[in-house]
């Protein structure tokens, strides 16, 4: 139950910072706008919202199985 909390809050924390770099960190995605700050950040976060998304998603679904990745290694065979 620890575990898919854990991986819930890392989903939806990585979700959002990723969602945010691509706004201002992707070049040819930033907005070329002329605004009070809290305009064009909401102006960025709609622009091309559904790629931002596609690829924000991408990574909060690896973000969300690292508590898992100590399940995913087999134990070491025991030596003869």
């Amino acid at each position: 139950m620890k575990k898919s909390w854990i991986s819930a809050i890392l989903a939806v924390i990585a979700f959002m910072a990723v969602y945010v770099a691509l706004c201002y960190m992707v070049p040819g995605w930033r907005l070329k706008l002329e605004a009070p700050a809290m305009v064009y950040f909401a102006a960025s976060l709609r622009h091309m919202a559904l790629l931002k998304g596609l690829a924000a998603m991408a990574v909060a679904l690896v973000a969300a199985t690292v508590p898992y990745w100590d399940d995913l290694r087999e134990p070491l065979p025991e030596e003869l």
